[in-house]
């Protein structure tokens, strides 16, 4: 598989809020998009996972790609 049209995203999760960027694999930056807080233990798994996925969603669509097109994401 060739690095053609593929990306990663990084999720900066804290207490306040919750930071996404998506770059491609040069490093440039595509979509940033900041949401809720996602702190497990405060607000539990279920509303982090959907704020993660809901900023993984909105870098997407700013991009104008489609979410599998997503080569690796660390949270």
């Amino acid at each position: 598989m060739g690095n053609h049209n593929r990306f990663v995203i990084g999720i900066d999760g804290r207490g306040t809020k919750t930071a996404a960027q998506l770059c491609d694999l040069k490093g440039r930056i595509l979509a940033e998009e900041v949401g809720d807080p996602s702190n497990f233990l405060v607000i539990g798994v279920e509303q982090t996972s959907r704020t993660i996925l809901n900023l993984i969603e909105a870098c997407c669509v700013k991009a104008s790609m489609m979410r599998e097109s997503l080569l690796k994401a660390r949270v």
